[in-house]
C-alpha cells in the first residue's frame, strides 16, 4: 500500500484555471503516485441535509463550497478528501487521476504521463461529477 503523504516535490499556488492548484517542484515520471491521503467518508444524506439547510437560509446552493470537495463512495457515501487532493483542478487532458481505495478510505493521485516542474497538476472530474452540481461550470 502507498505511504500517506506527498510522494514528489509539489506545492499550492493560486491557478490560472480556476482558484488554488497544484503545481509540480520536480518532473513527475509517467505511472507515479504524487500524493495519498486519506478521506473522511460521510452518508451522502448528511451532505443532502446541508444543501437544504443552507438553501432554507436563503443562500444559493453555490454557498455549500463543502459539496465542491465532495467525491462519490461506494454505499451511497461521500468522500472529502484530506491533503491537497480536495484542490487539484479539472481538465479534460488532465496530467494525473485519482486513484481510490475503497477499503481504507484513501485517495490518491498518479501521474499518467511525466509532468514537468513548474506545470500545474490536473485531474479529470468525470461527467457525472458536473451533471451533480449544475451550478458550477466546466473552465
Amino acid at each position: 500500500m502507498q505511504e500517506v503523504g506527498q510522494h514528489f516535490k509539489i506545492h499550492v499556488q493560486k491557478s490560472p484555471l480556476h482558484g488554488w492548484g497544484v503545481f509540480a517542484d520536480e518532473d513527475i515520471p509517467e505511472h507515479q503516485f504524487v500524493e495519498t491521503a486519506p478521506g473522511i467518508v460521510i452518508p451522502h444524506e448528511i451532505l443532502n441535509a446541508c444543501y437544504y439547510v443552507v438553501k432554507a437560509d436563503g443562500l444559493k446552493p453555490e454557498d455549500l463550497v463543502l459539496d465542491q470537495y465532495g467525491l462519490r463512495w461506494p454505499g451511497n457515501k461521500v468522500c472529502i478528501p484530506m491533503g491537497w487532493i480536495g484542490i487539484y483542478n479539472h481538465s479534460d487532458n488532465p496530467s494525473a487521476e485519482f486513484f481510490y481505495r475503497f477499503e481504507s478510505d484513501i485517495l490518491s493521485i498518479r501521474s499518467l504521463r511525466q509532468i514537468k516542474s513548474g506545470e500545474e497538476i490536473t485531474v479529470y472530474y468525470g461527467d457525472h461529477w458536473w451533471a451533480q452540481k449544475p451550478y458550477l461550470s466546466k473552465l
